[in-house]
């Protein structure tokens, strides 16, 4: 395994229209940056997707020769350079105002000005926030994703975002950890509403109407990604807190099932 800032893992895929449409391998870094800055290539008025994570070069060898990926069942190694809060409510206003309680707790808690977060209008009912792992220099695995869970949800009740949703039953889209997951790529276009995956300020998440940030995402914008800040001894330590506790389900699992085997021999 590996700590560095790429994680080992350049490797993410792309898909440009439904989520039906084929996977294909892509350099994950360049893709979300090209996304990020608007590049003809990118394809901005369109719908698309990014994988939500970043693998290695066993998941490069699951192109076959025509160029297809295939991710179906895909257990290997993956990393991030941000952990990805999804928040999405029929209520949008209801979104608003709980992005903001969790990304505020967030920035006091790690110590951050607010725009070394990444945040996004979705482009229909809901916010993305993007918290950099640099802030804990996480190592690629292949318990990766379920880790980066532990700690989202951690975070999310922590900062009280936890209150039961009768329609979804959750409050942060768990399946967004998912390993070979897809993730709407910035700036690209919503197919129902007709509105753009927009970057928004800390100051403009914080400050800005539901009907004002509607505004600004009915065009694309580009936008420069942060500069990843230092390791923080507190957000190291909530990793290790979420690493011990995958650890240790993980075990627990392992154990029901070897005392199940054990009660039909």
């Amino acid at each position: 395994m590996t700590s560095k800032l790429d994680g080992g893992c350049p490797f993410g895929f792309r898909i440009v229209g439904s989520c039906f449409e084929p996977r294909r391998l892509v350099d994950a870094a360049v893709a979300f940056s090209a996304y990020a800055s608007c590049d003809e290539r990118a394809e901005i008025d369109c719908e698309a997707y990014l994988s939500a994570f970043r693998f290695g070069d066993d998941f490069k060898a699951r192109v076959d020769q025509w160029g297809r990926l295939d991710v179906k069942g895909f257990d290997g190694v993956c990393w991030s350079c941000w952990l990805w809060f999804d928040l999405d409510r029929e209520d949008i206003g209801q979104a608003l105002a709980e992005v903001r309680r969790l990304v505020a707790f967030i920035a006091d808690r790690y110590g951050l000005d607010g725009d070394e977060l990444l945040l996004f209008f979705s482009g229909s009912k809901g916010f993305h926030v993007g918290l950099p792992t640099s802030l804990w220099l996480p190592s690629a695995s292949a318990t990766f994703n379920t880790t980066a869970r532990r700690l989202a949800e951690a975070l999310a009740e922590r900062a009280g975002v936890t209150i039961y949703d009768p329609k979804s039953g959750k409050r942060i889209d768990e399946s967004v950890y998912d390993k070979v997951r897809l993730f709407r790529a910035p700036n690209s276009r919503h197919p129902k509403t007709g509105l753009h995956k927009r970057r928004l300020s800390f100051d403009e998440l914080m400050g800005l109407s539901v009907d004002a940030i509607k505004r600004m995402a009915e065009r694309p914008e580009a936008f420069d990604v942060p500069t990843l800040p230092p390791v923080n001894e507190q957000a190291a330590t909530d990793w290790r807190e979420a690493v011990h506790s995958v650890e240790r389900a993980t075990e627990a699992k392992a154990e029901r099932r070897a005392a199940g085997m054990s009660s039909r021999l």
